[in-house]
């Protein structure tokens, strides 16, 4: 095996039946997206196309546009609000049942912090 491709056994993706006692932390490659490995430039995904003879390749993120950036972006910070609303739900300001707008969220998180209760909503806020 060439020594620019890694050994498989070290991978972090791939088959979850391969890594059988969970040792190998493999994340499913069928429900993680691309989008999710590769996220700067100059990133290499090292991956095996098996059916039989083994081949073994590597991906690298070249380039990011800037409409992909602006999407990277926007997913973050899709991302940010949903975190965000998940801890208000575990704080039990926010219900699953009674809809609530962004902006009556954000003045919660923004209240909770104050309070000391979510140092890390805060500190979201802020960025």
């Amino acid at each position: 095996m060439p020594a620019s491709v890694p050994d498989r056994r070290r991978r972090p993706d791939g088959d979850p039946a391969e890594d059988f006692d969970g040792m190998m932390n493999v994340r499913n490659e069928a429900v993680v997206p691309l989008s999710a490995m590769l996220l700067s430039e100059g990133q290499a995904l090292h991956y095996e196309y098996d059916f039989g003879d083994g081949w073994e390749d590597q991906m690298v993120l070249e380039k990011i546009t800037s409409y992909a950036r602006d999407l990277i972006r926007k997913d973050q910070n899709r991302r940010h609000k949903i975190d965000q609303l998940q801890a208000l739900v575990s704080a039990g300001i926010v219900s699953g049942e009674g809809a609530r707008s962004m902006d009556e969220l954000r003045a919660s998180a923004k209240n909770l912090a104050k309070d000391g209760e979510t140092d890390e909503l805060h500190s979201q806020q802020e960025g």
